[in-house]
């Protein structure tokens, strides 16, 4: 075998070229997914789907049912918020039939959250409760529980077990009304 065989000459001219067609047809392609979500009626769906489910971000009076003995105290009352809209996010993620749809009900999820709740939108955009979350999510095994530990530990009570199993409750709680929504929305596939 010819040693120069194996020796590959690097031409940016022709790679860049390459890379421009490979963006050229990714781009031909999410814009027929666009047009395809929009014909069968899927990214109007999503759009509501996303505008509803901002409504699972309970705003202040609205949390008496879950927080219970909490209700009163303002912080707790801010983390089952924030544990509202991470679910709803990370749920419409996970269960949305394609990643475009999900994109498209996240930024309804966030534009009618932005006009409902300013102050809180603010807050949430700039905080790092979501990065807790996630880790707990991508940790795998008793994902309600893990995700309770998180929300106890972001409530500054890590050692209390009521606190947990609150988060715990409102994970499990949340997730499976998003899955619900989801599901009756009606998505094309």
């Amino acid at each position: 075998m010819n040693a120069d065989e194996d020796i590959k000459i690097f031409d940016p001219e022709r790679d860049e070229k390459l890379e421009e067609r490979r963006t050229d047809d990714d781009l031909r392609r999410l814009a027929d997914e666009m047009m395809a979500q929009r014909r069968n009626g899927n990214s109007r769906r999503a759009c509501l789907l996303g505008s509803a489910l901002s409504q699972l971000a309970p705003c202040d009076g609205e949390l008496e049912a879950l927080s219970g003995k909490y209700a009163n105290d303002p912080e707790i009352l801010y983390q089952i918020r924030v544990l509202a809209t991470f679910t709803a996010e990370s749920g419409m993620h996970a269960l949305i039939p394609n990643q475009l749809l999900a994109t498209t009900a996240i930024n309804a999820f966030y534009e009618k959250l932005m006009v409902r709740a300013p102050e809180f939108y603010s807050n949430i955009s700039d905080g790092g409760a979501f990065t807790f979350y996630y880790l707990e999510l991508r940790k795998g095994g008793n994902t309600g529980a893990n995700i309770g530990k998180a929300f106890a530990m972001l409530c500054d009570m890590e050692t209390n077990e009521q606190i947990r199993a609150l988060g715990t409750q409102i994970y499990e709680t949340f997730s499976e009304y998003v899955k619900r929504q989801i599901d009756a929305a009606g998505f094309v596939r």
